[in-house]
């Protein structure tokens, strides 16, 4: 069979698992994956040492609130979970951290300029960002500040305007990144090879788009890479 037969594009994804699923109003939830698991807990494919997540609350959610910059969300009270300084009697017991995770889903941004300061704001460690949802926005590019967060594990980036596969490129750069998501960006159409071109972009993650990548699929991904003159 041919590599795209064994790995096919991500559009039959895309046809399952909408860009966002609505749940009561102002709200969304998580799109269903082939196994439920936690948000900040990757699909394993290949051994690793999981991170270990300090107890805490549920992330933030600022999910459809026409919201245009990440400043703008200062002024809002999320629709789940409790900010730094908030009530903490509302936080499970045990916990840690308010929250771990950040929902800035199907709003208006064009830019994450600003989000250093915004996490400082709502979260009691930024350094323990482990989870992002910035889908459903106006994103063009992918900013070199979330490399400011080596613990993030999964990132929802789906739904927004990225023209060019490669621009994920930086990302390949954190550490403990295992899930993924680019459909619905205008290079998911683009690209013919994009699920491939994302893929050896982002050498560690294990689900993209909401599909698995097994050691299998990494090979056929090396190989295609290899004969375009990747580096990886």
């Amino acid at each position: 069979r041919g590599l795209l037969s064994i790995f096919p594009h991500s559009s039959h994804a895309r046809g399952r698992y909408p860009a966002s699923v609505p749940g009561r109003a102002g709200a969304s939830r998580t799109p269903p994956t082939t196994r439920r698991s936690h948000p900040m807990t990757p699909l394993t494919a290949t051994p690793h040492a999981r991170p270990q997540v300090p107890p805490s609350g549920v992330p933030l959610d600022y999910n459809y609130l026409d919201v245009k910059t990440v400043a703008g969300f200062s002024d809002v009270t999320p629709f789940d979970g409790v900010v730094k300084d908030g009530d903490r009697s509302k936080l499970p017991k045990g916990a840690k951290l308010n929250a771990c995770g950040v929902r800035l889903a199907n709003n208006k941004l064009t830019s994450l300029a600003g989000l250093d300061e915004f996490l400082e704001q709502v979260l009691d460690d930024p350094g323990e960002l482990r989870w992002l949802d910035v889908s459903g926005n106006k994103l063009t590019k992918v900013e070199s500040l979330l490399l400011s967060y080596p613990k993030l594990s999964c990132i929802y980036f789906h739904g927004n305007q990225v023209k060019r596969s490669n621009e994920f490129e930086t990302l390949g750069e954190l550490p403990e990144l295992r899930k993924f998501t680019a459909f619905g960006n205008p290079c998911e159409q683009s690209d013919k090879n994009y699920r491939y071109a994302v893929a050896a972009s982002l050498p560690l993650v294990r689900s993209l788009d909401f599909t698995g990548i097994t050691r299998k699929d990494r090979e056929d991904i090396h190989l295609w890479d290899k004969r375009r003159g990747g580096k990886r």
